[in-house]
């Protein structure tokens, strides 16, 4: 049976997202911001599982010059 509250594709190119902050503090650094550059949308495939997707970004953040790779679940979006 499949999940209902299974989340597909949150973001697509050329939206503006921040880094989540996963420690559980806030400082007063101000919260990272960049853009999607590239979608990246791969089946991953588990012993004893069904295949599933899952969606990683190329995420070209405001004081980099080249784009980093990260996981659905570390980025939010920006008007969040």
């Amino acid at each position: 049976m499949p999940n209902p509250d299974r989340v597909g594709q949150r973001f697509l190119e050329g939206d503006r997202v921040t880094k989540r902050r996963i420690d559980g503090f806030k400082t007063r650094r101000s919260p990272r911001t960049g853009k999607i550059v590239e979608v990246i949308e791969e089946m991953k495939k588990i012993k004893n599982r069904n295949p599933f997707k899952h969606y990683s970004y190329k995420v070209l953040w405001d004081d980099l010059k080249s784009p980093a790779l990260h996981a659905q679940q570390t980025l939010q979006a920006l008007d969040d």
